[in-house]
């Protein structure tokens, strides 16, 4: 079983792509820029909706969050893009570099140990009212990284994908997280599916019956897009 591995930045390509890596960058935010002026960033969102991995990386995790900021103009002159919008944190640019050789765990997981390290400006973290999943527990304890689903994640890692332990990790069913409303009160419907929530089944509350309960779906969690920006 043989697989294409390549750098491109060919929008047909990407859209055809099964796993999308984002790599780290020198310059996070002239980088994000140019993704969105060239259409990358647009084929890498209508890959994800495809079904296509898409997995960033130090500067890609920071990219595929809701927005990077940089007010104190440490990168650049850019003070603020929105991110591709793939998960849902928020980066704020620091003048501080973080460096560091660190060993790590599967958050939520019994996986062996594992071995990376970090080099990175800026801090990463859940806009306001979301719940995340990390993606990895640091030896001291501390978590990295955002998982939305077993085909969309981001970390700070660096080697990451040296570790037979995550290449070869169990990939069970994706969880998609749909923010639902019922008049005024919000509640939330945890929808647990191999393909995706139009073909759900084991659900708390059927995605197909909310019209019929006169709920209103504001948002599930892998289809939530800044999709005005990419059409």
């Amino acid at each position: 079983d043989s697989r294409a591995l390549f750098y491109t930045n060919n929008v047909d390509e990407l859209e055809k792509a099964d796993i999308i890596l984002l790599p780290g960058s020198k310059s996070t935010l002239d980088d994000l820029y140019e993704l969105r002026r060239n259409g990358v960033a647009g084929a890498i969102v209508r890959a994800r909706r495809r079904g296509a991995t898409i997995m960033g990386i130090c500067g890609g995790y920071q990219m595929m969050g809701q927005q990077i900021l940089d007010p104190e103009h440490v990168e650049g002159d850019l003070e603020a893009l929105p991110g591709l919008g793939l998960l849902p944190m928020v980066t704020r640019m620091s003048g501080e570099k973080v460096t560091r050789q660190i060993k790590f765990t599967l958050s939520g997981s019994s996986s062996d140990r594992m071995e990376g390290y970090e080099i990175h400006m800026g801090v990463t973290t859940p806009v306001e009212g979301e719940t995340v999943c990390p993606l990895n527990r640091l030896e001291d304890g501390s978590m990295d990284g955002c998982r939305v689903d077993e085909k969309c994640m981001g970390t700070y890692i660096h080697g990451i994908l040296d570790n037979a332990s995550f290449i070869d990790r169990p990939k069970g069913n994706n969880t998609y997280i749909a923010t639902v409303r019922n008049g005024d009160d919000v509640d939330l419907v945890v929808v647990v599916s191999n393909d995706g929530p139009d073909e759900a089944k084991d659900v708390s509350v059927s995605l197909s019956d909310l019209d019929s309960l006169g709920l209103t779906v504001l948002d599930i969690s892998d289809d939530s897009f800044n999709n005005e920006n990419y059409e």
